[in-house]
């Protein structure tokens, strides 16, 4: 199962906070550093690469790498929401392996709202040939249209998304302790910190580290992965 088992049942995430004097001490403090009650929305800006999972050319070669001009999510916690923006770009040659194949820049949006995913028009036509991967959605699931002539205007549903967004969401320093709290999350010590585990939906579990700064140092769930079968997804 990928680490992120984002599927159903997110909604029922009570966001309410515990009083403080149920939370455990190292939840308090964690979340006195972060600020999480007083934040209420996210912005997140980054640039980077992104692999294609699952989709070496041979078991000994990495996942295709995909070149990633720009990335943006906004999170609103109040209302369990997040959209993120996503502008990747494929030179020349594409690397060796298996994933849509694409030439130049391709923009994706994907939004999420507790239950409900879909993804969103963009306004620049992909380049010929682009897949409509996006975000959180496999290539083979469907993805973002064109908003401009031609193209659709009109949002298309993605439920097949919902989870690994949702877990996204979550997985996120200030959401990972919101939910923590929320959910009654155990804790137990350990060599390298404190462990905080709680279960989202009755099913998708959820497990991080607080350093001894009560810091929180990682972060990891799981989800089924249509390629690679169950498999962790975030550290």
């Amino acid at each position: 199962m990928r680490s992120l088992t984002f599927l159903v049942g997110i909604s029922a995430l009570a966001l309410a906070v515990s009083p403080p004097a149920q939370e455990p001490d190292v939840l308090r403090r964690a979340a006195a550093i972060l600020g999480v009650n007083a934040i209420k929305t996210l912005e997140f800006k980054a640039s980077g690469v992104n692999f294609t999972v699952g989709q070496n050319f041979t078991p000994k070669d990495p996942w295709p790498p995909v070149t990633v001009k720009s990335y943006r999510a906004l999170i609103n916690y109040e209302s369990g929401g997040m959209r993120l923006e996503l502008l990747r770009e494929m030179g020349a040659t594409m690397p060796r392996g298996g994933g849509v194949p694409f030439f130049g820049e391709l923009p994706q949006i994907q939004m999420v709202s507790r239950d409900y995913a879909w993804n969103a028009p963009v306004p620049v036509a992909p380049p010929v040939g682009a897949g409509p991967a996006t975000p959180c959605t496999i290539p083979e699931a469907g993805g973002t249209s064109w908003a401009g002539p031609g193209g659709s205007s009109e949002p298309a549903p993605a439920p097949e998304s919902q989870v690994e967004c949702m877990l996204t969401l979550w997985a996120i320093p200030q959401g990972f302790i919101k939910t923590a709290i929320a959910n009654k999350a155990t804790t137990k010590k350990l060599a390298n910190g404190t462990g905080v585990s709680f279960t989202i939906g009755g099913k998708y579990n959820m497990t991080g580290i607080i350093n001894a700064q009560n810091q929180l140092a990682s972060v990891r769930t799981w989800i089924g992965q249509s390629i690679m079968g169950d498999m962790p997804d975030r550290d």
